[in-house]
């Protein structure tokens, strides 16, 4: 059977790079031999109409001299310096994801696909969705293929429903063209429910719970990745005042030395050098060698629980605080969870917080084989 998974594009986010990799790793394993890619869109830059560009280039010019504004011509230079700011992440796709190309839907062809797998990630979040047509993740393109379809561990990313009427009418039609549906947050099965009429929805795990620590450690094994350079480990990606001042809290508490995974910077007004996104490997490698970690990541907590590390969350509501909810709730970890201004006795009372990490790993066995049996039985039936 020839299976594509469809998940939110392969760009230089860890979390969502290695969902991927794992749920394709997790079919793998569960049929052996056959055929599964990954669906990736090529990456396409900001397209400005050229009878916009003098307006635009009028109010561009005057945002720079107002110094609101760095690059006139930023599409360019984004286009230009990408190879280089994803040369670390790219290659990481390159050797371990079996990825399928398109430009267009059109490029798919329904006779080399006989199963589809929506997942993982916010892939049914509006404003994630190329071009906010969230009915793509419903596999509107493919409406009247005979192919299997599966959803496994989508997201929705909050607990709000934010779907147009439109959009809440056909992806609920679509949605009952599935043969199985799991979703990653327990709201989810409400949501599901409730808004798209489906209620044999399954609450599964993000895909990269589905595989043993062990796994990861061999990737960076097989790189020959170097060790972390300090004790702490830093994955912000919202970095603010309340969030820096958590690292130094527990920084000097803990005798820790900080050490940042992930980009340096991502502005544009930074040489492409300083924003060049560091291996997947070294991140992961960042996990296992961390004695504790200061994140603000919805998979830097999962990675910190996989890798048996004590941490600390900062909510962030922006980027969805049901995944954060549902996650830590499951494991019994919602004291790790901070928002708003953070109070140093806050700080302390997590710090000296032990995680038993035995009971933790007792729930992640079980829900992992629940969810490998989600796989399995839709799969194979």
């Amino acid at each position: 059977m020839n299976t594509a998974i469809f998940t939110l594009p392969l760009h230089t986010n860890y979390g969502g790079l290695l969902q991927a990799y794992a749920l394709q790793e997790a079919l793998k394993e569960i049929m052996p031999g056959q055929s599964v890619c990954v669906i990736d869109r090529k990456k396409e830059w900001p397209h400005i109409p050229a009878w916009k560009w003098p307006l635009c280039l009028a109010k561009r010019s005057i945002k720079k001299v107002l110094g609101i504004q760095d690059v006139i011509f930023v599409e360019r230079q984004m286009q230009r310096e990408w190879p280089v700011i994803s040369r670390n992440t790219e290659r990481f796709v390159r050797t371990y994801i079996n990825r399928w190309e398109i430009t267009s839907f059109a490029e798919l062809n329904r006779d080399e696909i006989d199963c589809f797998v929506v997942g993982s990630d916010q892939i049914w979040r509006p404003m994630y969705v190329w071009k906010r047509e969230v009915e793509t993740a419903y596999l509107s393109f493919a409406e009247n293929w005979k192919v299997k379809r599966i959803a496994y561990a989508t997201s929705f990313g909050t607990n709000k429903w934010e779907y147009t009427d439109k959009q809440t009418e056909e992806c609920g039609k679509l949605l009952q063209k599935f043969d199985a549906v799991s979703v990653r947050e327990s709201s989810g099965v409400e949501l599901c429910e409730k808004y798209l009429k489906r209620s044999d929805v399954f609450h599964a795990l993000d895909p990269t719970m589905l595989l043993e620590t062990s796994r990861y450690e061999a990737l960076f094994d097989k790189a020959e990745t170097l060790a972390s350079e300090g004790s702490l480990l830093v994955y912000i990606l919202d970095q603010t005042a309340e969030k820096i001042g958590i690292v130094h809290s527990v920084s000097q508490n803990l005798k820790l030395s900080p050490f940042y995974v992930g980009v340096k910077t991502e502005s544009l007004k930074a040489p492409p050098e300083q924003r060049i996104f560091p291996s997947v490997e070294s991140w992961l490698r960042g996990f296992h060698d961390a004695k504790f970690v200061v994140t603000d990541s919805f998979h830097g907590c999962i990675f910190s629980i996989l890798f048996k590390k004590p941490f600390i969350v900062y909510g962030n509501e922006k980027r969805g605080m049901a995944r954060f909810d549902s996650l830590l709730g499951l494991f019994g970890l919602k004291s790790r969870l901070v928002m708003g201004d953070v109070k140093e006795e806050q700080i302390r009372k997590i710090m000296d917080e032990q995680i038993d990490y035995d009971r933790v790993h007792d729930i992640l066995n079980r829900e992992r084989e629940k969810s490998m049996d989600f796989l399995k039985k839709t799969l194979l039936e």
